[in-house]
C-alpha cells in the first residue's frame, strides 16, 4: 500500500479495500483490544472502500465490477482492467524521466485537507516562551541553591551551644522533603512562598529537571540515587516542542513559518472520538498542531527546524503535518539551509484514514528527494517513539541520523503490535538505541542535554563544505540477514568528528 501506490495514476477495483491499517490493527491501537465491536467501529471509521478512496483522491479511477465481482468472474474484471490501463497509459505515455517525476511530485504536493487554527499565535511566541522558561529556571535554581545552603548550614541545625541539634536537623530535612514534594506536584505557590520566586512558565520536563537539581544539591549524586529509580537522573523524557527550542536553539532565534503557522488538523472523516482527541491534545500541550516548523540558529549557524508535538494525538502523520514538513523542506532547499528534524510520532493518523499515509509519506519523501538533489543536508534526531508513517516519511530519512539516548520504540510497528501479531514476546532491547546502532539503522546516540553541542559540530562540518554522508556510521554497521551482530555498547557506538 505504501510502496507501490504513490504513482502517476492509481486504479482500484470496485470491491477492493485500500487502508492505512487493518481494522483489527486499528482497534488494537486505538481501542486497546480486538473485540468484534471495536473492529467494526474501526472499519467504519477508516473509510476503506473504493468509493471512499475515489472521493478522498487516493485513487484516480475505479474499475466497476457491479453484479459480477472479480473473484467470481475474473475474465470480466481483467478485460475491464485492461481497458482502464490502456486508456490511462495513452494519457501519460508521453511523460518520460524527470518530467514524469515532476508531474508525480506536483500531484502529491497538491494533496491534503487541513484547517486554520482559531487560536493564532505570533511567529516568535514559542521562542519567547523558551526564553522566559530559561530565565525562570535560572532564577529558581539560584533561589533553591540558597534555600538549601541555609538549611544545610551549621547555624540552621545547631542548638544554642553550637552543637548539631537532632530536632533541628530533622526539621531542615523535612523542609527539603516538602520542597521536593512541591516540585513533583508542580506546586508553584508553595515554591514561591518558600523561595520568593514566582514561576508560571515551566514545562513538565523542567519540573523534573528541578527535582533532580534539588536531589543532587542536597544529597549529591550518590545520595540522590537512593531516592530516584534511575540512579538520580532520568535518561529520557518526552519533551514539549518549547523544551526542544529552549535546549537546542540560540535564544529568541526560532521563528515559525508565518505561511503555515495556523495549519491544524480537522476531522475530515468524522472518525469516532477524533474531535475529542484533538481537543485533548490542545488542552495537554497548549498547541493545536502536531508539529512546529520554522527557522532558527544554533551557535549562530542558521537552519530550518521541525519538532513533532507528541502530546497532540501522538503527533501521528496526517495532512497538516505532511504539508508543514513539505513547506519546511522546500524552504530549506530554496534558502540552502540545513534541515534539522526532531521526530516523535505514533505512525500514521488512523483517524484520517488512508490519506494520512497515501498523501503524506510520498509528499515528505518527494520533498526530501528534492533537497538531496539540491545538495541540502538533513539531520534527523529521532526520539521515543518514532513509528510507522512518521518513521518512514522523514524520521528515518536523514543524511545523518541521531537517536536520543534512552529512546525506544523506533521502527515501523510498535512492540505491542508486533507481539500481538506474532503471539510471542520480542527481545528485551527490541527497537532500543543499542539495537538500532548494532543493526545500522542510525549513526549515533546522543543524550538530550548534549544534543546542542553535537548539532553544533555537525553544522560546523556542513559550513566547512563537507558532506555528512562520510560521517555515516550506519554504512559500516549495515545488517545482513543471518549475519553475526557485533557486541556494541553506547560508548563504543558514539563516533566523534575528526577535524582537520
Amino acid at each position: 500500500a505504501i510502496a507501490i501506490t504513490p504513482t502517476n495514476r492509481t486504479i482500484m477495483n470496485q470491491y477492493a479495500t485500500y487502508m492505512v491499517i487493518s481494522p483489527g490493527g486499528c482497534a488494537s491501537i486505538l481501542f486497546r483490544n480486538r473485540d468484534l465491536e471495536s473492529i467494526k467501529k474501526a472499519a467504519a471509521g477508516l473509510r476503506l472502500t473504493s468509493d471512499d478512496a475515489l472521493a478522498q483522491g487516493t485513487v484516480d479511477e475505479v474499475v466497476q465490477e457491479g453484479c459480477c465481482p472479480g473473484h467470481r468472474y475474473p475474465a470480466l474484471l481483467l478485460e475491464a482492467g485492461k481497458e482502464a490501463i490502456i486508456r490511462n497509459l495513452r494519457e501519460i505515455i508521453s511523460l518520460r524521466g524527470e518530467e514524469a517525476e515532476k508531474v508525480r511530485r506536483a500531484k502529491f504536493f497538491a494533496m491534503g485537507t487541513w484547517g486554520e487554527s482559531e487560536r493564532p499565535r505570533s511567529v516568535t511566541q514559542l521562542a519567547e516562551q523558551a526564553a522566559l522558561q530559561n530565565r525562570d529556571m535560572a532564577e529558581l535554581q539560584d533561589a533553591i541553591a540558597e534555600y538549601l545552603k541555609k538549611r544545610g548550614s551549621k547555624q540552621a541545625i545547631s542548638n544554642g551551644n553550637g552543637e548539631p541539634g537532632e530536632e533541628l536537623k530533622q526539621a531542615a530535612r523535612l523542609q527539603v522533603a516538602h520542597l521536593i514534594y512541591a516540585v513533583e506536584h508542580h506546586d508553584a505557590d508553595y515554591i514561591a512562598e518558600e523561595t520568593g520566586v514566582e514561576i508560571t512558565s515551566l514545562t513538565a520536563a523542567q519540573w523534573a529537571e528541578l527535582r533532580e537539581f534539588i536531589l543532587e544539591r542536597r544529597y549529591g549524586e550518590r545520595g540522590s540515587g537512593a531516592l530516584h529509580p534511575t540512579g538520580g537522573k532520568s535518561v529520557y523524557r518526552r519533551l514539549h516542542p518549547v523544551d526542544w527550542v529552549r535546549k537546542l536553539t540560540d535564544e529568541m532565534t526560532f521563528r515559525e513559518f508565518e505561511e503555515t503557522i495556523r495549519y491544524c488538523s480537522v476531522d475530515q472523516l468524522h472518525f469516532p472520538g477524533y474531535t475529542e482527541a484533538l481537543q485533548k491534545g490542545l488542552r495537554t500541550t497548549g498547541l493545536d498542531t502536531g508539529i512546529v516548523t520554522g527557522t532558527a540558529e544554533i551557535e549562530k549557524h542558521p537552519l530550518v527546524l521541525t519538532v513533532n508535538n507528541f502530546g497532540f494525538v501522538g503527533s501521528s502523520l496526517c495532512d497538516e503535518i505532511g504539508e508543514k514538513f513539505r513547506y519546511a523542506a522546500h524552504y530549506a532547499m530554496e534558502k540552502g539551509l540545513p534541515l534539522v528534524s526532531v521526530s516523535m510520532g505514533g505512525g500514521a493518523r488512523m483517524q484520517e484514514g488512508t490519506p494520512s499515509m497515501h498523501r503524506n509519506i510520498p509528499k515528505a519523501q518527494h520533498a526530501l528527494n528534492e533537497m538531496a538533489e539540491a545538495g541540502v543536508p538533513h539531520i534527523s534526531v529521532i526520539a521515543d517513539p518514532t513509528l510507522g508513517g512518521t518513521a518512514i516519511s522523514y524520521g528515518l530519512r536523514g543524511d545523518y541520523m541521531i537517536v536520543v539516548r534512552g529512546s525506544a520504540n523506533i521502527g515501523f510497528s510498535g512492540k505491542r503490535v508486533v507481539e500481538q501479531f506474532q503471539q510471542r514476546p520480542v527481545a528485551a532491547d527490541f527497537q532500543h538505541e543499542t539495537w538500532l546502532l548494532a543493526r545500522g539503522f542510525v549513526d549515533e546516540c546522543v543524550a538530550t542535554d548534549d544534543m546542542r553541542r553535537r548539532l553544533t559540530e555537525l553544522l560546523q562540518h556542513i559550513a566547512a563544505g563537507r558532506s555528512l554522508v562520510k560521517l555515516q556510521r550506519r554504512r559500516q554497521m549495515r545488517w545482513q540477514p543471518g549475519g553475526n551482530l557485533p557486541e556494541i555498547g553506547i560508548a563504543e557506538a558514539t563516533p566523534t568528528l575528526h577535524r582537520g
